[in-house]
Order: structure tokens, then C-alpha cells, then sequence
């Protein structure tokens, strides 16, 4: 039986928020929706606001990432300016992070802000 995409989107959804939820960090929001766009997972890492763009699909990690173009990530920031303002966080410090899902393993693989501005 084939599994949607959107089901292999939330399963992978699912995984990554667990995988945080075991490095301590809190998950506030997940598929978070905002006038202009969507944001995955919210969570909180200590004091920073940590916005998680996920990815899943057959491909390596590298090659999943390489779909967050720079027009995605335009509107993954104005999103992200709207639910600090909305939420009144703005006084919080935010990066941008991207973890992928390679399935059908399964496989989390994590990339930190440096790796989601270059």
C-alpha cells in the first residue's frame, strides 16, 4: 500500500519533533499557520525560538535541503517575523534550522542555522 505524501510529510513531522523533545528542547508549535505561509515546528532551545524547516523523501539529506530555495526561505522568514509579532516574542533571539527525513529508514539528520543561510 502507498503512503501520501502529506502522511510521509506528517510522519516525518512527527519524528523530528520527537528527536528534539529527546535534546530537551520544547516544542511550542508545529505546522504553525500564519497569513503568507506554514511553519513546521517552533520549538525552544533554552532561551532561542528555533524555527525547523522539514523535509522528507528518498533522496540524501543534502539533496532535500537543496528544495528550501531562496524564495522559500523569504516567506520562511516573513512567516516567522508574523508569529513573533502575533505571539509578542519579538525580544527573542530566533534561528532557522532544518532537519531532514530520509524514508522509508527513517534516517534524522540535523543542519544548524549556518548551514540553512549559506
Amino acid at each position: 500500500m502507498k503512503i501520501s505524501t502529506s502522511a510521509k510529510g506528517k510522519r516525518a513531522e512527527e519524528l523530528a519533533a520527537q528527536y528534539l523533545q529527546k535534546k530537551g528542547w520544547k516544542i511550542l508549535f508545529t505546522n504553525y499557520r500564519i497569513a503568507g505561509g506554514e511553519i513546521d515546528i517552533i520549538a525552544l532551545d533554552k532561551k532561542d525560538i528555533v524555527i525547523i524547516e522539514v523535509k522528507s523523501g528518498k533522496q540524501n539529506s543534502f539533496e532535500l535541503t537543496e528544495s528550501i530555495n531562496f524564495q522559500k526561505r523569504k516567506k520562511l522568514h516573513q512567516a516567522t517575523e508574523r508569529f513573533l509579532f502575533q505571539e509578542k516574542m519579538q525580544d527573542r533571539p530566533v534561528r532557522f534550522e532544518i532537519i531532514t527525513v530520509s524514508m522509508p529508514d527513517e534516517k534524522i539528520y540535523h543542519f544548524t542555522e549556518e548551514f540553512f543561510n549559506d
